[in-house]
């Protein structure tokens, strides 16, 4: 490999360091450049099984196929950085080499040891910005989640530059970063809040209520929407004041001392500081007032959003990418139907379909993550369910993720495909495999294909914590009279045993 090859992916894409037929060879082609970002980027360059990354990139060929598809792929990719590029372990798994460098790696690596600024001298925009892979949605799906990521993380590093710098004294550059930062949440109102929030504290009202009135301006252009009461009363309070706040803040003793010499009659007047007339001080107090109502309001959403049950989730309508018009009434039909084979289980509780549909109606930014988790925070929910239906030639692929509604983290993904008449059936696939995350193992194959049994273990595992042994004991009976292959349940089935009446044959016989 070229000693100084570079792949670039964050705002716009570029494989520097080679030749140009063999790096535009790669660059191209879509399902090249989507191989080698994901084994650049994707589990820290981990090995990655070859099936793995058939149903990433070529879920619709078959085996054959999609083992022929990937070779020539790998073959450009050598051709382009040499022999070394991709490493293989085994006749099953492929690798990148680390002599690749890859600025979405340099990235990550610069946060983990501290170096903020350096991150961000790295942070040109989104990760592959512009570019999809049609016929591949379970990378489409990853990408989105890896861009989400990185752009989160990004935002909370200049955050984090903008704080340095105000208990530093740096406004200007406090209030640069705090506007980068914004900038990555352009429609996040808590990020919003938070920039004018800065910006006044930083003495920049016109900058503060700027800032306000251009977010306010976004959505009503893209939602028809006003901002939230609280930002607006953040805002009334920034309007109200005769004076920033930024002083009061910064230089609290000497504002101090000077309201002492306003309010005695031993002090001197002077040409140029008169005493201050009672209006101004009234308003003065009127912008406490606001302000304090704000950071109430404020803390009380924060309050509201701390209370997510992590038991219950919310299942938001779907995305639906087809050219065939009879299949969009999956986005929102998946809520019910999805949401029916969640009911029941221990874990997790699903949301009413009816409340989740209607919060979605009334959300702005309908169709994204972050509507989805706005929705779970409105009814509650610690996590919600979010995914893609792809329809292609009578087959389905239908992807799902379930996500933290407080900090969007990924805890479960889950895919499956067939063809359209057989959505019941592709509908308790997902929930099987979205389940069979909570028992901690990957593959669902390994624990049960009974979705009813996987159901019942759930329920004994949360009667085992609280301690009722007995009813953990029914609960496990039904998981193995369902599925009597569901080993995992047999095992529990033999503790119960043993918890509530003591070691018998039933439990030799689930021990065997």
């Amino acid at each position: 490999m070229p000693p100084a090859a570079e792949l670039l992916v964050l705002g716009h894409v570029d494989l520097r360091g080679v030749g140009e037929p063999e790096a535009r060879s790669v660059l191209v082609h879509a399902k090249r450049l989507a191989l080698l970002t994901y084994l650049a980027v994707a589990k820290g360059r981990a090995f990655h099984r070859r099936d793995e990354l058939f149903a990433l990139l070529w879920p619709d060929a078959d085996a054959e196929r999609a083992r022929n598809s990937l070779r020539q792929a790998v073959h450009q990719i050598r051709r382009a950085l040499g022999q070394s590029a991709i490493v293989g372990r085994g006749e099953e798994e492929i690798a990148l080499s680390g002599d690749l460098r890859c600025d979405a790696v340099q990235f990550a690596e610069r946060l983990a040891a501290k170096d903020l600024e350096g991150a961000l001298a790295l942070y040109r925009g989104d990760l592959l910005p512009a570019f999809h892979v049609a016929d591949a949605p379970a990378f489409e799906d990853w990408a989105h989640a890896e861009r989400d990521r990185l752009r989160r993380s990004a935002s909370a590093a200049a955050w984090a530059l903008a704080e340095q710098r105000e208990a530093t004294h740096r406004a200007a550059e406090a209030a640069t970063w705090a506007r980068w930062a914004a900038a990555r949440e352009s429609l996040d109102e808590v990020a919003q809040q938070r920039l004018i929030a800065t910006l006044d504290r930083l003495g920049d009202r016109a900058g503060a209520l700027g800032a306000y009135e251009a977010f306010a301006a976004r959505l009503r252009s893209e939602y028809d929407a006003e901002p939230a009461a609280e930002t607006q009363a953040l805002v009334a309070g920034v309007r109200a004041r005769s004076a920033p706040l930024a002083p009061a803040v910064r230089q609290g003793p000497a504002v101090l001392q000077e309201f002492a010499e306003d309010s005695t009659d031993t002090a001197p007047v002077t040409a140029h500081r008169r005493r201050r007339p009672a209006w101004r001080l009234a308003t003065a107090a009127a912008a406490v007032v606001l302000v304090l109502a704000a950071i109430w309001a404020r803390g009380a959403a924060t309050r509201r959003a701390i209370a997510l049950d992590p038991q219950l989730v919310a299942v938001a309508p779907f995305r639906v990418v087809s050219a065939d018009t009879s299949l969009q009434f999956l986005g929102e039909g998946l809520v019910d139907l999805l949401s029916a084979k969640l009911i029941g289980g221990a874990f997790p509780r699903a949301a009413d379909p009816r409340s989740v549909l209607a919060a979605w109606r009334s959300s702005p930014g309908r169709g994204d993550e972050a509507a989805a988790r706005s929705v779970g925070r409105i009814l509650g929910a610690g996590r919600v369910v979010t995914g893609a239906v792809i329809g292609q030639r009578g087959r389905l692929v239908v992807t799902a993720s379930l996500i933290g509604v407080r900090d969007g983290a990924r805890a479960r993904d889950a895919s499956v495909a067939g063809p359209t008449d057989s959505l019941p059936a592709l509908v308790e696939q997902l929930a099987l495999r979205l389940l069979s995350g909570e028992i901690g193992h990957g593959d669902p194959g390994s624990t049960t294909s009974s979705l009813d049994a996987l159901r019942e273990y759930l329920q004994g595992r949360a009667a085992f914590r609280r301690a009722d042994y007995d009813e953990a004991l029914r609960h496990f009976q039904e998981a193995t009279a369902l599925d009597s292959s569901f080993a995992l349940a047999a095992l529990e089935l033999a503790y119960a045993e043993d918890w509530a009446i003591g070691p018998d044959p039933t439990g030799r016989r689930a021990m065997a």
